[in-house]
């Protein structure tokens, strides 16, 4: 495809136009799973582009857009994937501020604390995550990793 158009946004838009098309198909779960974990794929090259050759209030406006069609939740793993921690920190405090899966969504930031070294608040967000559901998978473990790392 990209040795017929040279130009690689309309390349990119060609690309979003065939992902579209797939979604209109028969599918298994995994086939699912596969197709949206492709779309971010592709989303977050074609971030690093844009931000590469566009103003900053653009760059907002992209991920704005985004964000209404695709849910603060997925914008969350695009940000993720660009290394851009600490928004999707911002975005997962939002999430936090609506939704009643918690845990979840604390151990996720909690992960993402870490990452950006704040550990105390990695910490906070562990326990408060295994206070609403003590049953978390390495979520001690977690704890005890954040804190050491906090000496």
């Amino acid at each position: 495809m990209l040795q017929d158009d040279p130009n690689i946004l309309t390349y990119y838009n060609k690309l979003f136009k065939r992902l579209e098309g797939r979604k209109n198909g028969p599918f298994k779960m995994g086939s699912l799973m596969n197709l949206r974990n492709n779309e971010l794929t592709l989303y977050a090259s074609f971030a690093i582009l844009y931000e590469r050759t566009h103003t900053s209030a653009e760059i907002v406006e992209f991920h704005e857009k985004f964000a209404k069609e695709r849910g603060l939740e997925t914008r969350v793993e695009l940000y993720r994937k660009l290394k851009r921690y600490d928004a999707a920190i911002e975005d997962l405090t939002k999430i936090l501020e609506t939704t009643k899966s918690k845990p979840y969504r604390l151990m996720e930031r909690g992960d993402l604390y870490v990452l950006t070294n704040r550990f105390d608040k990695a910490v906070d967000d562990y326990e408060a995550a295994k206070e609403i559901d003590n049953e978390l998978l390495d979520i001690d473990e977690k704890i005890l990793s954040a804190k050491q790392k906090m000496r």
